[in-house]
Formats: structure tokens, sequence, C-alpha cells
């Protein structure tokens, strides 16, 4: 890629609530349900979909 080209992907809706997510994971649960309560519905569902994803790949579906 040279200077001022970007990955397709990049941008992508994908790539936003993939990031969207990982910014809500850091906020606290307070905050992130006020920030989820305020969005349409579609896009919270697949925000919550997403921030499951990411806390289940980092802290594991089956740990004991």
């Amino acid at each position: 890629m040279s200077d001022g080209e970007f990955d397709e992907d990049t941008y992508s809706e994908v790539w936003r609530i993939q990031c969207e997510a990982r910014l809500l994971l850091s906020l606290s649960l307070e905050k992130r349900r006020d920030y989820l309560d305020k969005i349409h519905k579609g896009r919270r569902q697949a925000l919550k979909d997403e921030m499951r994803r990411q806390w289940e790949a980092n802290h594991g579906r089956n740990a004991a």
C-alpha cells in the first residue's frame, strides 16, 4: 500500500463495529449501558454481539 491508500476493510461497517465494541468494553458498565440505550436497536445488537465475541476471545468461553 502506498501513501494515501487504505485497505478496503478499513472503515468498513464491520471494522467500525469492532473498534466501537473495543472502546465500549473499556468503559464502566454504567456508561456502556447508557451509551447502548441511546443508539438504534439494530446497531445496538450488532455492538452487543461484537462485545460478547471480543470478551469471549479475551477471557475464554469456558474459563475456569
